[in-house]
């Protein structure tokens, strides 16, 4: 397959993402998804045996010793602190995503105007008029 230098579909094992859906869309590499069915590490570890990239926020040394061809470790945020580094294998990549800053920017603005006008107490007694 051109872009990645297989000759198969990556196989991504899919630890956390909005939908399978979602996943597709993001995707221009023909893959092969693997979706864990939980979150737990020994849910996704047995999952990583023939996996090129991982997409979780966790990866621990456990995780490790079952993904001997792992290239990449992708986190769905901007934290890489629950990615045990001394873990990861030499040969694989680790990643996080970027471009937060506006909605981070947006979150404090939105919090701020909601403290200062006491909103959640304002909603809880408009509430009780239903």
């Amino acid at each position: 397959m051109a872009g990645h230098g297989y000759d198969r579909p990556l196989r991504v094992v899919l630890a956390e993402w909005q939908t399978e859906e979602a996943f597709h869309r993001a995707i221009t590499t023909p893959a092969e998804l693997i979706a864990s069915p939980g979150l737990g590490d020994d849910q996704v570890a047995p999952l990583l045996g023939d996996a090129d990239v991982l997409i979780s926020r966790r990866f621990t040394a456990a995780m490790a010793t079952k993904a001997p061809q792992l290239r990449l470790i992708h986190t769905p945020g901007a934290g890489i602190n629950e990615i045990d580094l001394s873990a990861v294998p030499d040969h694989t990549t680790v990643c996080n995503v970027y471009g937060h800053e506006s909605s981070i920017a947006e979150y404090v603005f939105m919090v701020l105007l909601a403290l200062n006008r006491d909103l959640l107490n304002m909603d809880r007694r408009f509430r009780q008029f239903d």
